[in-house]
């Protein structure tokens, strides 16, 4: 058994200061994690990898944010995602992602997100198949009028003709953004669109770019996510003798918080023989409080 692991639990990692012979329980670092509460943030938009590569690369991350880390093979599944058959035990690990509580009225943040994404995508598609290699192009949208399903074609297009219209040769770039007068260009849902065109060529992308508060991780949010994956744990147990619950936030603004304290927010009481917060965008990580149930 590891020290400790039957106690109730609250620490800290960082991967740049961690090392394999620490204590899991140890705090590996000391600079107060930011609380910042605006993020600035622009979607990569690249190949999408699937479901499974995600996980995969976020438990890749995962592996290195923490010392104790269990050696092992490593076996895919669905409950839970992953299996690491130790020596002397099958260790689960199950993965979620949180999100921000969806707003009283309004777009839910994911869907804001989606929506814009997809705009920037499809006017994208529109450019190269009607003039070939595109610059890259950032889209400022607005947070007053929100983008709707049916507006997203229509707002491809707009962007893709002003593009166009821009004519940039290499290592130009040109932006039109609304000021207040020139609203007759630019639909309610865009404040701004930047495009530049690099000296050499390599793959270009058309993306959001964004601005919002970013809010605290409460209890609640958190309580609500074990509990779902808590009623899962009976199958996770056929596959594994022990099962660590993975909380994953960051990547974009509808998955990313203020950093919660541990020992302000815990413990929990839970079936979970750990339960981890990680912010894969540090990559930093906490383990929460925990009881047994």
């Amino acid at each position: 058994m590891i020290q400790g692991e039957e106690e109730v639990q609250g620490r800290q990692f960082h991967p740049e200061t961690s090392s394999a012979s620490a204590s899991p329980f140890t705090e590996a670092w000391k600079t107060p994690l930011p609380r910042t509460s605006i993020i600035f943030y622009a979607s990569r938009m690249y190949d999408k990898p699937n479901k499974k590569d995600i996980e995969e690369s976020q438990l890749h991350r995962f592996r290195e944010a923490i010392p104790d880390f269990p050696p092992g093979k490593i076996e895919e599944g669905e409950e839970p995602d992953f299996v690491i058959q130790t020596p002397t035990r099958r260790i689960g690990i199950e993965l979620m992602r949180l999100y921000h509580e969806p707003p009283p009225e309004g777009q839910p943040r994911q869907q804001v997100e989606s929506l814009r994404r997809q705009v920037c995508e499809k006017a994208q598609q529109l450019y190269e198949q009607s003039c070939g290699k595109a610059p890259h192009v950032f889209v400022r949208f607005s947070n007053s009028t929100p983008v709707t399903d049916r507006r997203v074609l229509e707002l491809a297009r707009i962007i893709e003709s002003t593009v166009r219209s821009f004519a940039l040769r290499p290592g130009q770039d040109r932006e039109l953004e609304f000021d207040g007068t020139n609203r007759d260009l630019l639909p309610n849902e865009i404040i701004k669109i930047r495009a530049s065109r690099p000296m050499h060529e390599f793959k270009c992308i058309w993306q959001p770019s964004d601005a919002a508060s970013i809010p605290k991780c409460s209890r609640t949010l958190l309580e609500n996510a074990i509990s779902k994956k808590e009623r899962r744990l009976p199958d996770y147990r056929k596959r594994a003798d022990e099962i660590w619950l993975l909380l994953v936030v960051g990547s974009s603004i509808s998955s990313s918080f203020q950093t919660p304290d541990p020992n302000e927010i815990g413990p929990f009481r839970t079936g979970f023989k750990r339960i981890y917060y990680f912010q894969e965008t540090g990559p930093r990580t906490i383990q929460f409080l925990r009881t047994n149930t």
